[in-house]
């Protein structure tokens, strides 16, 4: 018995002449008779809406597992104000130890500490950590890049760079960094993977740089979104000073792409990040639903900050976007 195949009927206002059917190579359609118009009549002049499949899907016998089920459907909608819950992620003891580790460090750096607990008490003190940077986009990504470095001794990475990193591959260097990201930073950035072939398929390879097993994707970036979301935070807080941690500390180099409209994020390992003139990212303007700015402004109404201290940095001059 072979598995049939369902065709969901939609509007179709398009005068090609057929519409191309995709199957399985190895599945012959069985279609109802009264599902078969494929063909679109549609005059020189204008065009008449016709009967056209809208959705394929692929009914397996009962035999077949889950992930022999095909299913076509809309890409979801990115949704800016629908964020994620990560109560559960939250609550697991390994975020919560290092969770707790960042922040002793955020705090050292900061020279203050926050009330709120976990993940929100982090991001308070990063943004008194960039107050103390006093607007200097350099003076937080320093302050930043002593923090990754406080996080572990000093012996490991320079174990690693002088003596691992010269006896393994670039390609098992660059999976073994992936595969330590995905599995310890889901606290931080949410969920993400190593990357697949489906994920570098879809992405510039001559800007992210990325390679099958030899990076990350990031699919909705916790740290990005909660801090704002704030362009300035992520570049200043994260972006540069992981690139530069990763190659003093280990001597991997590694390109981090933000992408700052659905806020998801690649790591490429063994790639050498962008110059600054070439980042796209030091052109981006501040999101209008960006908490930061708005509590920039407000300040500089209430002549608390000078126009110089906003907390995004000096990293470029944003302006809102709407």
């Amino acid at each position: 018995m072979r598995p049939t195949v369902e065709l969901r009927q939609g509007p179709c206002t398009r005068s090609t002449k057929l519409h191309a059917l995709h199957t399985p190579r190895n599945i012959m359609p069985i279609m109802h008779p009264h599902r078969r118009t494929q063909m679109c009549r549609a005059s020189t002049n204008q065009e008449e809406k016709c009967s056209a499949p809208s959705l394929l899907r692929w009914v397996p016998r009962k035999s077949q597992g889950v992930d022999d089920l095909i299913e076509r459907k809309a890409p979801k909608l990115f949704d800016p104000f629908n964020k994620p819950k990560y109560d559960e992620l939250d609550e697991l003891p390994m975020t919560k130890i290092l969770t707790d580790l960042f922040r002793h460090q955020l705090q050292r750096q900061a020279d203050a500490k926050s009330p709120a607990s976990g993940f929100k008490g982090l991001l308070e003190e990063v943004e008194k950590m960039n107050v103390k940077a006093n607007g200097s986009a350099i003076t937080a990504q320093e302050l930043t890049l002593n923090v990754f470095k406080g996080t572990m001794p000093s012996t490991i990475p320079y174990f690693y760079k002088h003596v691992m990193h010269k006896i393994f591959p670039t390609p098992v260097e660059n999976a073994l960094f992936a595969h330590v990201t995905a599995t310890f930073f889901g606290w931080l950035v949410g969920d993400l993977r190593v990357l697949t072939k489906e994920d570098v398929a879809m992405l510039d390879p001559e800007l992210t740089g990325a390679k099958v097993g030899q990076g990350v994707r990031i699919e909705r970036c916790r740290f990005l979104e909660e801090a704002g979301p704030c362009a300035g935070t992520c570049m200043n807080n994260c972006k540069i000073p992981t690139q530069r941690w990763m190659m003093e500390d280990f001597g991997v180099p590694v390109r981090l792409t933000p992408n700052y409209e659905d806020y998801s994020c690649v790591f490429a390992y063994g790639v050498q990040p962008i110059a600054a003139e070439d980042d796209p990212g030091y052109n981006v303007p501040c999101f209008s639903q960006c908490t930061k700015r708005k509590r920039s402004s407000q300040a500089q109404i209430s002549g608390e900050l000078e126009a110089d201290q906003i907390q995004c940095g000096d990293v470029t001059k944003r302006t809102p976007r709407l």
